[in-house]
């Protein structure tokens, strides 16, 4: 999975309302920053994205509440190691914990269901040193 962008409408821990745009990136990203920067709140903003997510889309977890903010996340994903070709997603959940799922379709994107929503097989879980 290649992330490209993030954008946080509310307000999580130290961030408010920002966007981060990974998208020009061809390699590794490194985050550098003073400690309270929001360089780990921003790992955990996408972990529990996409937990949040895994939650929704499967029947049989129970999902208790919604996120606590806003979000809108975009990816590209290849389905598998040996293909070379690869979807990209973006998904915007409302502040009630809606979901709206949209993937890049001749340079256009197109709605679809959360069924059809591609998600990384594994997204690493993130806690600082301070947790």
């Amino acid at each position: 999975m290649k992330l490209l962008k993030v954008s946080i409408r509310g307000e999580y821990k130290g961030l408010n309302n920002q966007s981060f745009d990974f998208g020009d990136s061809n390699n590794i990203v490194a985050m550098v920053g003073l400690n309270g920067s929001g360089k780990s709140q921003l790992l955990e903003v996408i972990c529990e994205t996409f937990s949040y997510l895994e939650r929704v889309k499967r029947r049989e977890f129970r999902v208790r509440a919604s996120l606590d903010f806003a979000v809108t996340i975009e990816y590209s994903i290849r389905l598998y190691l040996d293909d070379s070709e690869s979807t990209t997603h973006k998904v915007v959940i409302t502040h009630d914990g809606e979901v709206a799922c949209y993937m890049m379709a001749n340079d256009n994107w197109r709605s679809i269901s959360l069924k059809e929503l591609n998600l990384p097989q594994y997204v690493v879980g993130y806690s600082s040193g301070l947790n």
